[in-house]
């Protein structure tokens, strides 16, 4: 038997219009192994949430749009593992953006000499 507080989380999310494949990735990226995924995703089918699942039938129930804050209701120890961590920044993307900023700025330095005369 699936965590049923997982199962009620994918439910959330279906029912909130969430692909399914993003929830998957969500929930590995904050640690639930594969099988409790897929289990989860089984019984959230099988048991109550079926009519939320074929958009494409036709038979997607509207819902009402919720705020995020809704996940604060879990408790600590599953807190984590569902909602994502504070976006951080890259040191990478950062480098990018460095290398990128730096001949710009260059470029427009030596754009306003020439401007004015002094090149």
């Amino acid at each position: 038997m699936a965590n049923k507080k997982l199962v009620d989380y994918i439910a959330r999310q279906i029912k909130k219009g969430q692909t399914e494949a993003m929830t998957r990735r969500i929930l590995l990226q904050h640690g639930w192994t594969k099988s409790a995924i897929i289990e989860g995703f089984s019984e959230a089918k099988r048991n109550r949430y079926g009519s939320y699942m074929d958009p494409i039938k036709g038979n997607k129930k509207p819902s009402k749009r919720r705020p995020l804050k809704q996940t604060k209701n879990l408790s600590n120890k599953y807190r984590d593992k569902f909602e994502p961590a504070n976006p951080k920044h890259n040191s990478k993307t950062l480098k990018i953006v460095m290398v990128a900023l730096i001949p710009l700025i260059i470029v427009l330095i030596v754009m306003l000499l020439f401007v004015n005369g002094l090149i």
